[in-house]
């Protein structure tokens, strides 16, 4: 029986992110210091901001899944090395999936609502599983954007998403997430 094919937003792994900075280490101009790599954490050697800490996750909305954010963790991360950016982060960013460094608390595409609802770019892609995290990352991270949509949502909805940020903002149970 063939393998079932993954979605666009849901073929990244842990695994395919290693290996895609593995391959693309030159062509995006960092470089993987040797004997760094511990669990789930390495050290990049960058030519444009030197050299980071970093932790390597299949989606940038996992730093929320495994409360990286929790204010209780000191963990001293300075960048994130993701198969795809789908999120907000208090940190450097390198999404593997279009080869480009984000800005700490920067994202692909505005959330901003505009005057006209009709013509909103974001409020289709809102309603998907990569918008709605896009949005509620931008939210926890207290963007101002991101507040301002949240503030015109149907109220069940922006309740929802105000519980949801006071969820990630706490550290999940369990064992922690090793970096």
């Amino acid at each position: 029986m063939p393998a079932k094919k993954r979605r666009r937003y849901t073929q990244y792994s842990q695994a395919d992110t290693y290996r895609a900075l593995h391959a693309q280490q030159a062509h995006v101009g960092v470089g993987i210091v040797e004997g760094s790599v511990h669990g789930n954490r390495l050290q990049l050697a960058t030519t444009a901001y030197g050299d980071l800490q970093a932790v390597v996750l299949a989606r940038s909305s996992d730093w929320y899944r495994y409360s990286l954010n929790a204010m209780t963790w000191q963990h001293g991360l300075q960048a994130a090395v993701v198969g795809t950016h789908d999120s907000c982060l208090p940190v450097r960013v390198m999404a593997m999936d279009s080869l480009v460094w984000y800005q700490p608390y920067e994202i692909r595409f505005a959330i901003a609502p505009s005057e006209t609802p009709d013509s909103d770019p974001f409020e289709r892609r809102r309603k998907t599983h990569y918008g709605r995290n896009v949005l509620l990352g931008a939210f926890i991270c207290g963007r101002p954007d991101a507040v301002e949509r949240v503030m015109t949502l149907p109220e069940r909805t922006r309740l929802r998403y105000e519980a949801q940020k006071r969820q990630m903002l706490k550290r999940r149970r369990g064992r922690p997430f090793k970096v």
